[in-house]
């Protein structure tokens, strides 16, 4: 998900679909995600559910790397909170997946600064949770495909409502559209 902010304003496009960030294109013809019908998106790669999916299948590391992680051992009921938990306490699969995490959301970010130019951006939800052993790594992974000819002025941060941030977005949202349907905005 995501949402575009302007001057403290809420941008929803013409037909409402503004800042559907995690469903641009990321990877063409990448891992087929969600119910879109578009392979290859965002979300697909760097949402907490993806970075899961992700650890399971392998996405594209040796058969033997999963083995010898200790996420082979939860992967059944392992969220995202394991996969940065392992990665924090060593373990060089989880590592692999989130420094991969890390890169997808650095350019993913970088596309969002070419097209609208952000003074912030902040990430909630589930990667938000990762806190700073994620958000670090972004960092690092957004200066190095940062493009040269000025330097890194977007911050990259935490929202302060953590995980709770889409559903007050959401609810901001329907009101934006109630206010608008009475004629108040």
């Amino acid at each position: 998900g995501g949402a575009l902010m302007c001057d403290g304003r809420l941008l929803r496009g013409s037909r409402g679909q503004a800042g559907e960030i995690g469903h641009a294109i990321l990877v063409p013809d990448g891992r087929s995600w969600g119910g879109t019908g578009v392979a290859g998106i965002f979300e697909g790669y760097s949402s907490a559910t993806a970075v899961v999916a992700r650890a399971k299948d392998g996405d594209g590391r040796s058969a033997g790397a999963l083995n010898d992680s200790s996420l082979s051992r939860l992967l059944q009921p392992a969220d995202c909170a394991d996969v940065f938990r392992h990665a924090e306490q060593g373990d060089e699969y989880a590592k692999s997946v989130v420094s991969e995490t890390a890169r997808y959301l650095a350019i993913g970010c970088i596309n969002c600064c070419r097209f609208v130019d952000p003074e912030v951006i902040l990430f909630a939800g589930g990667m938000a949770q990762a806190g700073d052993f994620l958000l670090h790594q972004v960092r690092n992974q957004f200066a190095a495909y940062h493009w040269n000819i000025e330097s890194v002025r977007v911050e990259i941060l935490a929202a302060d409502l953590g995980a709770h941030s889409g559903v007050v977005g959401a609810a901001r949202a329907a009101l934006l559209v109630v206010d608008t349907a009475d004629g108040m905005l």
